[in-house]
Parts: structure tokens; C-alpha cells; sequence
């Protein structure tokens, strides 16, 4: 019974799943809008410096309560 799952699950995995060149693009586009703000700021730096100034990387602060008014200028 062990087996027959695990062959199973195998063949299910192996049609069903993205192959692991598809499954690795993680591209900005793939995620937002085409004419997001966050790409076109992206473009417009590339176009103006030769190397990027802005690292795809987002942090972000949350409280449950929500954020004071002087937390979200701040930010």
C-alpha cells in the first residue's frame, strides 16, 4: 500500500507540477501588473544608471492593531 502511494504521488508530481526551469523564473513581472509603479521606477533607474540601485527586496511593518498616525509617516 506504501509503495503504490509513493508511485502514485511520483507520477502525479511529475505531470502535474512546473519543471524546475519554470518553477525558478520569479521574475518581478511574474508577481505584478505590467504597468506597475514598482517597474516602472525599476526601468526608469536602469535607464539613468548603469547598475541597479534598487534591490527586489519589500519590508514590511505591521501591527495587528494597526499602525499609529506618526508609525505611518514615518514609514
Amino acid at each position: 500500500m506504501v509503495v503504490a502511494f509513493w508511485i502514485v504521488a511520483a507520477l502525479l508530481a511529475t505531470t502535474k507540477l512546473p519543471a524546475i526551469g519554470e518553477a525558478q523564473g520569479g521574475a518581478l513581472g511574474d508577481l505584478v501588473p505590467r504597468d506597475a509603479d514598482a517597474l516602472q521606477v525599476e526601468l526608469r533607474s536602469s535607464e539613468l544608471v548603469d547598475f541597479p540601485l534598487l534591490s527586489r527586496t519589500l519590508v514590511v511593518q505591521r501591527k495587528r492593531d494597526g499602525l499609529s498616525a506618526d508609525q505611518t509617516a514615518r514609514a
